[in-house]
């Protein structure tokens, strides 16, 4: 199924929580930087051609917030 995106016109960024070394796993979120209606990627940053989830920017957010509010993320 073809969803009019290509990875290359992602922004892509990693968790704040991943120091870079080479034991972490971790996963790269990107978004499209000017276009709102476009979805928010989500991806491998150890396996990167092994495919992208997207997701439509208001379950992104919606997912965000629960992880957030039900105390999945720590603050350090």
């Amino acid at each position: 199924m073809s969803h009019g995106f290509d990875e290359h016109q992602f922004t892509w960024r990693t968790s704040s929580y991943t120091d870079g070394g080479e034991e972490q796993t971790c996963v790269e979120v990107g978004e499209v930087q000017d276009n709102p209606a476009a979805p928010v990627g989500l991806r491998d940053s150890k396996n990167r051609s092994g495919g992208t989830l997207l997701f439509t920017r208001p379950k992104w957010h919606g997912f965000v917030d629960f992880v957030k509010r039900d105390g999945y993320l720590t603050e350090a």
